[in-house]
């Protein structure tokens, strides 16, 4: 039991932080070099692959 909890938040941490992280870089990015609003749907996209391609790993466990 114990460990399914802790499999299920860490699931819910790696989403959330990569969606998050990728679309704060991306905004981040915009900012620097005026770019709005290109590469935070960018960063967005690419978090979301990333935390889709996280869980597809996760669930053929």
């Amino acid at each position: 039991m114990k460990k399914a909890v802790v499999k299920a938040l860490e699931l819910g941490m790696v989403i959330a932080l990569s969606v998050g992280g990728f679309s704060l870089l991306g905004y981040y990015l915009d900012e620097r070099f005026h770019t709005n609003p290109i590469l935070t749907l960018i960063g967005v996209l690419v978090g979301v692959f990333n935390a889709f391609y996280y869980l597809y790993r996760w669930a053929k466990q």
